[in-house]
């Protein structure tokens, strides 16, 4: 996708990005992923300050700085410290919720989907494996 959006001129240059990296529960790889998403956002990295957008692919405040220094934090690299701290603490479930969402999400849910059906049309017949997944779908 990016490679599309670098031949289309939609971005200058491909993102370091890595979400792996950023769900990977270790902060110092936390930490680059967000590092690289705060250098190229690519619609992967918004901040909101007071509630108000302060970052993104589209807007970049230039008195960002200043306005995370406002509300408490020691800047970009405080808030990039702070949420990767967040992300790989033992306690965060989200980053495991995202894995599983994204591989659902990655196209494996088909092939899945299909060895599963026919598995358990090996086991109950045709007829009977369409009987049981319209029950379970209903």
């Amino acid at each position: 996708l990016q490679q599309e959006k670098l031949a289309e001129g939609k971005i200058d240059r491909l993102s370091a990005y890595d979400p792996v990296k950023l769900l990977s529960k270790q902060p110092d790889l936390v930490l680059e992923a967000l590092r690289a998403a705060f250098e190229e956002p690519q619609n992967n990295l918004r901040i909101f300050v007071d509630g108000r957008l302060a970052f993104s692919e589209e807007v970049k405040d230039p008195s960002l700085e200043e306005k995370l220094v406002g509300s408490g934090l020691s800047g970009k690299d405080g808030l990039l410290d702070l949420l990767a701290k967040i992300l790989a603490s033992p306690a965060m479930a989200l980053p495991e919720r995202l894995k599983r969402i994204q591989a659902w999400a990655a196209g494996e849910t088909s092939h899945l989907a299909a060895q599963l059906y026919g598995t358990l049309r090996g086991r109950v017949g045709g007829q009977a494996a369409g009987d049981l997944l319209s029950k379970t779908s209903s």
